[in-house]
């Protein structure tokens, strides 16, 4: 059939940026003007990395489900600038993003499952924090700001860093479209500092929040 499926990106290191000719700059794992753009993904691991969008997936395909499905954003390392990053632009299910290592994310990006709010196939759009979707395992992630959270089935925390008194994930502006947050998974490592009545935040957000 028509489509973009088991396509990857892959950056491990370099400069990407616009040029100044050009009005928008996208990352995109696979992208099919006509149907289905399935199991997709972009994986960052290093880099210096100035974008408007990072897509694990990007379909035309509508809520019937000929959108996109299994589609993954996967960044372990580098210096992230972007405006969105989203697991699949279209509608579909399955698809994720995964946050782990040494990856720095600018504090005014927003974190989308999906573009798309409404239709029956909007199903386990996942947001992994401290985990390696590359390698199916939990890996250290320090946390960091981001400007908003949005269209996730589930808000995955898995392995976090103690930081006595600190906030993990700071979210500046709001939370719309999150079903559920898990913490079953969770790990702390780093925790022989710890003592009785120590205190860390896992989650701030200074906006609005929008649970489906």
């Amino acid at each position: 059939g028509t489509g973009a499926c088991g396509n990857q990106v892959k950056i491990s290191g370099g400069r990407i940026e616009k040029n100044s000719s050009d009005s928008t700059l996208a990352i995109i794992g696979g992208w099919s003007a006509k149907g289905l753009a399935s199991n997709n993904s972009v994986n960052i691991s290093g880099g210096t990395i100035t974008a408007d969008e990072i897509i694990g997936g990007l379909s035309s395909g509508g809520p019937d489900g000929t959108g996109g499905n299994g589609n993954s954003v996967n960044i372990s390392g580098g210096s992230i600038t972007a405006k969105q990053i989203y697991g699949v632009e279209g509608y579909g299910g399955n698809n994720t993003i995964n946050i782990s290592g040494e990856a720095k994310l600018n504090d005014s990006v927003d974190l989308y499952g999906s573009n798309q709010t409404v239709g029956d196939n909007l199903k386990n759009n996942i947001l992994n924090l401290g985990y390696d979707g590359t390698t199916g395992t939990a890996s250290s992630w320090a946390g960091g700001t981001v400007l908003g959270l949005n269209n996730f089935s589930v808000v995955n925390y898995w392995a976090i860093p103690w930081t006595k008194g600190g906030t993990y994930l700071k979210v500046t502006d709001y939370i719309r479209g999150v079903s559920s947050f898990d913490f079953s998974n969770m790990t702390l490592t780093g925790t022989s500092t710890m003592g009785l009545g120590d205190t860390m935040t896992l989650l701030s957000v200074a906006g609005s929040t929008y649970l489906d």
